[in-house]
């Protein structure tokens, strides 16, 4: 039997790539040209959404959740929405853009990590389906202005760590396992239905390499970082307001002086 030269091996490595490569620029171009034509015409701010942009503003006016006014999920989503406004300005089109790069970032994550477990074509053909049906799409469950942003940014926070714990069990970097960590934290302060992904995340080291356990305390305190970041911000009277009039000072002044 004729064993393989090592140009054609060569050549099987590079298909997978190209065909990824192939996909992922597919991907932008599809996204591009659905951003152009569904700006502003994939939500409606009377249902839900109007809840999600007045919270927001809320806090950049100092007020407190629970004292003022009721949460209906994790302060996560409106904090990170409240940090938004008072950098960008308060203005619909901050939600919006966020909402859109946000879910770019998400089936980036989505189709690395279906291409590790299934072909590039199946990768691609879920991703494709992921923009058209649910990004992109006209109901309330969507991830450009949808009934609230606490799910599609847990959702790409999971698909981030869920990612870089696939990457660890293949290189064995303890890097990625405290990125898979904090991404998990991330997750659970956007959405505590996400909490059940950390049985895997703090499993994994045990199961793939035992002698590794010391970094499982490493691991908890990476995700426990965001959780006690977001709790410290919501016990802070105004703090979302105070962080990010100091952001946007400092980059006005950086700005400035650039300029």
């Amino acid at each position: 039997m004729n064993r393989p030269s090592s140009s054609d091996k060569l050549a099987i490595i590079k298909a997978p790539l190209s065909q990824a490569r192939a996909a992922i620029v597919s991907i932008l171009l599809l996204y591009i040209t659905l951003t152009f034509f569904c700006w502003g015409r994939v939500t409606d701010i009377i249902i839900d959404r109007g809840f999600e942009i007045y919270l927001a503003w809320r806090m950049n006016q100092g007020e407190m959740p629970i004292s003022d006014y009721y949460l209906l999920v994790p302060p996560a989503s409106y904090q990170i929405n409240a940090l938004l406004f008072r950098i960008f300005g308060e203005n619909l089109s901050v939600l919006l853009s966020a909402g859109i790069l946000n879910g770019f970032v998400f089936v980036l994550l989505l189709f690395a990590v279906l291409s590790r477990v299934t072909t590039v074509l199946s990768a691609w053909s879920i991703a494709i389906s992921a923009i058209l049906v649910t990004i992109f799409s006209d109901s309330i469950f969507n991830f450009i202005l949808p009934y609230t942003f606490a799910m599609p940014y847990a959702s790409s926070a999971f698909m981030g760590s869920l990612l870089a714990l696939l990457a660890f069990v293949d290189g064995g970097k303890r890097s990625r396992l405290l990125w898979s960590g904090f991404l998990y934290g991330l997750s659970v302060c956007l959405k505590y239905e996400f909490v059940l992904f950390g049985a895997v995340v703090f499993i994994t080291p045990f199961a793939t390499r035992f002698k590794l356990r010391y970094w499982l305390i490493q691991t908890l305190l990476c995700a426990a970082a965001p959780m006690i970041l977001s709790l410290v911000l919501l016990t802070t009277e105004g703090s979302a307001s105070t962080i990010g009039r100091d952001l946007s000072s400092g980059l006005g002044a950086l700005l400035a002086h650039r300029f």
